[in-house]
């Protein structure tokens, strides 16, 4: 859910673009949001790879072999080497539910590493603010 009363709102983040923000406190563990994705298999990527929606997709199946977008606010999470939220990926469901890996506050902006693993320190192809 979107708007003034939602828990998440997309927001302009200063030197990132668009974000997502918690429109209310989450706390550690709890899901933050749950989300369907739509799957593009390995021989498909060219086509997608290098349009806009490239930028967008996550790592999807269990080598890696493919690549998924995110619906809902999914794919507006920014990357961060100190993230406050894990994407947990549910290949089965095709689904990817987000958890707060510690309390966020209101207002905050919620964050993932791109990398999959939270604590990952390996380059992700673009500057970090």
């Amino acid at each position: 859910m979107t708007g003034p009363t939602g828990p998440l709102h997309v927001r302009a983040i200063r030197g990132k673009g668009r974000g997502i923000v918690a429109g209310r406190r989450f706390t550690e563990g709890e899901l933050i949001e749950r989300i369907p994705v739509i799957v593009i298999p390995a021989d498909e990527w060219e086509l997608v790879g290098e349009s806009v929606v490239g930028a967008f997709c996550f790592n999807w199946g269990d080598d890696n072999d493919a690549t998924a977008i995110a619906l809902g606010h999914g794919s507006l999470f920014n990357h961060s080497y100190q993230p406050n939220a894990f994407a947990q990926l549910r290949m089965r469901q095709r689904l990817i539910e987000f958890v707060a890996l510690r309390d966020i506050d209101e207002g905050e902006e919620i964050t993932i590493n791109y990398n999959g693993d939270p604590d990952s320190t390996e380059e992700v192809g673009f500057p970090v603010r």
